[in-house]
């Protein structure tokens, strides 16, 4: 409504220059005072029209007044000015012209058929005042200047139908664009997961209240990126920082909390929408999961009680047994027995070493690791008599891992193949890189390998094809990589067997 009058000024401002200009090459004084009582009555008009539009904003019906107003006003100038020979019957053609912008087809052919019969009656309203009937040529003129003002008639209609339904459509786009999103907000709003969206430079562009709520944060976060949330996970903000388009998913430890975030790139990310990260709070299933070991547990330690009840026995008499010939044989059998009890010692300690392992609870705490002191520690403990070698390739130098469970899972592979291997034979010990991300730890020996039908019962408790062995190594070993989120697969090679521990720096 607002264009619509400033195009209306326009008008007046360009009426009252052609009335002035006309006013000076006027004789008749009659038509003189017709025209500047006209002029004023005009100005006056359009301001109580300005006036109006303030205090009743826009109804078709009041749009078309307007304009039909225009139309008798702009009759009655070319009445006064002359009738057929009157410079203003343009101005006709011109509020057609603006009816048509209104959007409206009804309005534009309504103004043009007001506006012909408007311009109709003055013309044979100033020939019957002025008491000379129209000539043939005039009439014809006239004729012609009626099917023009129509024919843009029609056009403005036309163009006003197609201007009416572009607007239609815009406003069903922004409407149905506001219903999304009251069901977006209302979605997360209601999402029991965490959900935020990053931008490129790795500040909070959105997020939902159970994000904040996760984060401890009361006020709205859109004012601060991922460095400030603390403690953030530092895997997360490597990974985020690396512009990786690969999936991110890692467990977060907050408390007594367990989450698991995930992160991925948004497909043609905008520099303001660029990650999406995800929190789902996996406590109850991690509790779940916790308390379901600990039962398996419990009934594995049944059975293991059981077991070492047997395995201690025979030790122990043999340890009784070399007790009661200390002092009743000479100096070198005195020796042998000394060897024969240090070794089922050795025996007994490993037997409590490895239950105490497999019964103690698992929960990780990484911290930032040198892997290359780590396995070079744990192959100077490797309790070898054997004449085997031991070889090792650390490609990763430091990692944000728990070092416990590594070490765990090492010390276990690796006493497994030294046992394993004959003499003489090479064990070998490889920590390398997979991608940007992701390790990788092989020892591997030459023990013969591991028989098909044994490698699906290899890491539950008790298993083992070794004489003399417990079978809680390898369960143990599959306890620290479920309990990190590493992955554990066997392989056998031309000279042995091949473990791999797969994991996420």
């Amino acid at each position: 409504m607002f264009k619509l009058m400033l195009m209306r000024g326009i008008v007046v401002v360009f009426t009252l220059a052609l009335a002035l200009w006309y006013d000076v090459a006027l004789a008749d004084n009659v038509q003189h005072h017709f025209l500047v009582m006209f002029g004023s009555g005009f100005v006056i008009f359009i301001l109580l029209q300005w006036w109006a539009l303030h205090r009743w904003v826009g109804t078709i019906f009041r749009l078309f007044l307007e304009l039909f107003a225009d139309v008798l006003l702009v009759s009655t100038l070319i009445f006064i000015t002359g009738g057929f020979h009157s410079p203003f019957i343009l101005l006709l053609g011109l509020v057609i012209v603006v009816a048509g912008t209104q959007a409206n087809a009804l309005i534009a052919m309504s103004i043009a058929v007001s506006a012909c019969i408007a311009y109709l009656t003055c013309i044979y309203a100033y020939a019957w005042w002025q008491m000379e009937p129209l000539q043939a040529d005039s009439t014809l003129s006239l004729l012609l200047q009626i099917s023009v003002m129509m024919l843009i008639g029609g056009i403005m209609a036309a163009i006003s139908n197609y201007q009416s339904g572009l607007q239609k459509e815009s406003r069903r786009a922004v409407l149905q664009h506001r219903q999304l999103q009251k069901v977006h907000s209302r979605l997360l709003a209601s999402m029991n997961e965490g959900v935020m969206v990053l931008g490129k430079d790795l500040s909070i562009q959105d997020s939902n209240d159970a994000a904040r709520q996760i984060l401890k944060f009361k006020d709205n976060v859109s004012d601060m990126t991922i460095h400030d949330i603390w403690p953030i996970s530092p895997q997360l903000v490597h990974f985020l920082e690396s512009g990786s388009h690969e999936f991110f998913k890692s467990e977060w430890h907050i408390q007594d909390n367990v989450y698991l975030i995930s992160a991925r790139m948004l497909p043609e990310g905008e520099s303001f929408a660029y990650w999406l990260l995800t929190l789902v709070d996996i406590s109850e299933l991690r509790s779940l999961e916790s308390q379901l070991l600990e039962q398996e547990k419990l009934a594995l330690m049944g059975r293991m009680a059981a077991m070492l009840a047997h395995e201690f026995r025979n030790p122990m008499q043999t340890i009784a047994q070399a007790v009661d010939l200390f002092g009743k044989v000479d100096e070198t059998q005195t020796q042998e027995v000394r060897r024969i009890v240090k070794e089922e010692i050795a025996r007994l300690n490993h037997l409590v070493g490895d239950m105490l392992d497999f019964s103690r609870p698992l929960r990780p705490e990484p911290t930032q690791t040198n892997m290359v002191d780590l396995v070079d520690s744990a192959l100077q403990r490797v309790d070898m008599e054997q004449n085997l070698q031991l070889r090792s390739k650390v490609e990763w130098k430091s990692m944000m891992i728990d070092g416990h469970h590594f070490r765990l899972v090492l010390d276990n592979l690796l006493r497994n193949a030294v046992q394993a291997s004959p003499e003489p034979g090479t064990i070998r010990v490889v920590l390398k890189k997979i991608g940007d991300h992701h390790w990788q730890l092989i020892v591997e020996d030459e023990g013969g390998g591991i028989p098909e039908e044994f490698r699906e019962k290899i890491f539950e408790p008790f298993a083992t094809k070794r004489p003399g062995g417990t079978g809680i190594g390898m369960a143990t070993v599959w306890q620290a990589c479920r309990a990190n989120g590493w992955d554990i697969d066997i392989a056998n090679t031309s000279r042995g067997a091949k473990i791999l521990v797969t994991g996420e720096d």
